[in-house]
């Protein structure tokens, strides 16, 4: 007899649902194993209504939104947000239906609610926005418009979905042939037949695809291998282990990593371009091949060196230890002129005012000019004869100002309306 009930249930309930697109099983008892069902749908019990759909629920001022006649309203030429107070609190990590109609025009406007962001409301046409946003703080409704949005919106209601009501438990695996879908937000989770995962994206198209922002509460680590990011052809692509971060490159027989940054020092490592490393007792390699060769460029203007005196310098770099200076030029792009001044000159040098070990004193006051490539404009310590292998290197074991030194002639500086120099300094760190 039980046999026979059970058999009816499944033969008449899907034609008591037929023309309907789904029926509703409130329970599949267990030890049922054969039975095929399409367009479940299990439903949420809703709590009550939270939002007052009266003047009194919306904080709008009657000059950028007004409410009037069941209808909200954004006045355009203004971006002002409206907020709608939620009665009572919102339950963090509960489920909110939003559900919102109306009629756009104009621009656009966006929505929150309980820290998410919902459908944007559209610039025209009717409004029928059905949300469910999984809240994340206790905050109330705000709409915020485009200048030029003329919504004009008929109701508003969010409803929370009562704790463990609507949901799905499946002590066994789960198969699909389509899609699982979830519909928080404007586009939630997508995955497809194939196993590719989209998130705010309802078309992925790789394994991952993500659109719009991303971030991590904790550290993101590899307990037992390399966290890879982006689109792999043949293993190429972005890696990171616990303490070094670069590129691996699959050759087609092996793997290799022509670009590492090291963790221990920051350090930028071409390791295809790599000395072959020394070995042996009491032997240590430092570095196996770091890329050390930098460009500095900085702009100044004549108010930089404005001064009640003919002479300022100022500090426009300051080398670390171990840096050599293999480069300097400066390109003169506005001739400093003004006032009285009938000449202007440049130097730069290390560790003062007025000192010119980098470049020699140059005319910056008759037109524009571009200083560094000439031996002649080089400093004592920068002329071809000076260098010592290929630079100057003015500290081993300090960190080393660089100064640029105005002086001026007839007038003082601060006499100056016009002038600019932007200088570039080459640099390898050891």
């Amino acid at each position: 007899m039980k046999k026979l009930i059970l058999f009816l249930i499944l033969i008449l309930l899907p034609l008591v649902a037929w023309g309907q697109g789904a029926y509703y099983v409130p329970d599949i008892a267990s030890g049922t194993n054969d039975g095929n069902f399409k367009n479940i749908t299990a439903n949420a019990t809703y709590g009550s209504e939270l939002i007052t759909w009266t003047d009194a629920g919306w904080n709008e001022d009657g000059i950028t939104w007004t409410f009037a006649d069941g209808v909200l309203t954004h006045i355009t030429g203004n971006t002002t947000a409206v907020t709608g107070t939620v009665t009572g609190a919102l339950t963090v990590g509960r489920t909110a239906r939003v559900m919102i109609t109306g009629t756009g025009g104009g621009a656009t406007a966006t929505y929150t609610l309980g820290g998410n962001t919902g459908t944007t409301i559209a610039a025209s046409g009717d409004i029928a926005i059905v949300d469910f946003l999984t809240t994340v703080a206790n905050s109330e409704l705000v709409i915020t418009p485009a200048n030029t949005c003329t919504v004009a919106i008929t109701n508003i209601s969010v409803m929370e979905l009562v704790d463990k009501t609507g949901d799905g438990t499946f002590q066994g695996d789960l198969f699909v042939g389509s899609k699982i879908k979830s519909i928080g937000g404007a586009n939630g989770i997508t995955i497809l037949p194939n196993g590719y995962v989209g998130i705010n994206n309802t078309a992925p198209t790789v394994p991952l695809d993500i659109v719009g922002g991303g971030k991590t509460s904790t550290s993101l680590s590899a307990n037992n291998g390399n966290i890879q990011f982006g689109i792999f052809n043949s293993y190429n692509g972005l890696y990171s282990v616990t303490n070094d971060m670069g590129f691996t490159q699959w050759t087609g027989s092996t793997y290799q990593t022509p670009l590492i940054i090291r963790k221990s020092d920051a350090k930028i490592l071409l390791s295809m371009e790599n000395i072959t490393a020394g070995s042996g007792t009491g032997l240590t390699v430092n570095d196996p091949g770091s890329l050390n060769h930098a460009k500095y460029k900085v702009t100044c203007t004549y108010a930089a060196f404005t001064d009640t005196d003919t002479t300022k310098g100022i500090v426009i770099a300051t080398l670390p230890a171990k840096t050599k200076i293999v480069g300097f030029y400066a390109d003169i792009t506005t001739a400093f002129k003004g006032g009285a001044v009938t000449a202007a000159t440049l130097e730069v040098g290390i560790t003062a005012e007025g000192a010119a070990e980098i470049l020699a004193p140059l005319d910056i006051w008759t037109a524009t000019a571009t200083y560094g490539l000439a031996d002649s404009d080089m400093g004592g310590s920068m002329t071809r004869a000076a260098q010592i292998q290929g630079g100057y290197l003015p500290s081993w074991s300090g960190t080393t100002d660089v100064y640029a030194t105005i002086d001026t002639t007839a007038g003082n500086l601060n006499a100056l309306t016009q002038g600019s120099v932007t200088f570039y300094i080459e640099t390898e760190r050891y």
